[in-house]
């Protein structure tokens, strides 16, 4: 919840100077040799999208993986993820045809649209839409396991209980306690199961950092000498 104005002033992504509640339990160290800026988003996205795929891959070896995206990272991530630990197939659904270049590159089969009569034993829904929401939903295959890491505030989310109740379908969301599993996140980087540096947009220069940040959709590293 760093830079989010809930739960205490801490300060935030581009601060030089932050609080650390709890540090001694809170900080983890990064494995030896191991560059920081690929492993950027280990303390939020990177290890959320583990968490939505990687134990139910566990529980579940060789399940298909289906992966509704939308976001700019957190899906990208989960077909890394899901396509590196043995997922039998990764199907990745997304309107936008440079984040499905991205997934082919990750190991994932891209669609523009959901494949028809397929159904899944894993869902992760990281479209922060509705209905890719529902859509995914309807894929689930008897005894699934969903997962959406999307934030839905404001209008009600319709879900299509009927196909969840039949199939007896587990949905599962909320804010991620990422802190147990970014152990495993940065093992899997540091051995090279897993390289998420391809899905940040560029590394770009701390005194750019306003301009870049500005054009949106990206998702940048900002970069900063040490002094």
């Amino acid at each position: 919840m760093y830079g989010v104005p809930l739960g205490g002033d801490w300060g935030g992504l581009f601060d030089e100077l932050v609080r650390v509640p709890w540090a001694s339990q809170a900080l983890v160290p990064l494995p030896k040799g191991l560059d920081p800026a690929v492993v950027a988003s280990a303390s939020d996205n990177l290890t959320d999208a583990w968490r939505a795929v990687g134990p139910a891959l566990r529980d579940a070896p060789r399940a298909k993986v289906l992966i509704m995206g939308g976001t700019p990272s957190i899906g990208l991530y989960v077909a890394m993820f899901a396509a590196a630990v043995g997922a039998g197939a990764v199907d990745y659904v997304d309107r936008s045809a440079r984040r499905r270049t991205q997934a082919q590159a990750l190991g994932a089969t891209p669609h523009e649209t959901t494949p028809r009569g397929e159904e899944y034993e894993i869902v992760v829904d990281a479209s922060a839409d509705r209905a890719a929401l529902a859509e995914g939903l309807r894929h689930a295959a008897p005894g699934a396991r969903c997962h959406s890491v999307g934030i839905f505030f404001g209008d009600p989310t319709p879900l299509p209980l009927d196909v969840m109740y039949m199939q007896g379908v587990t949905l599962s969301t909320g804010r991620p306690d990422v802190l147990a599993d970014i152990p495993t996140v940065l093992s899997l980087v540091a051995d090279g199961t897993v390289d998420p540096a391809p899905v940040f947009s560029d590394r770009i220069a701390w005194e750019d950092a306003p301009a870049a940040l500005a054009e949106a959709p990206r998702k940048p590293v900002v970069l900063r000498v040490p002094r």
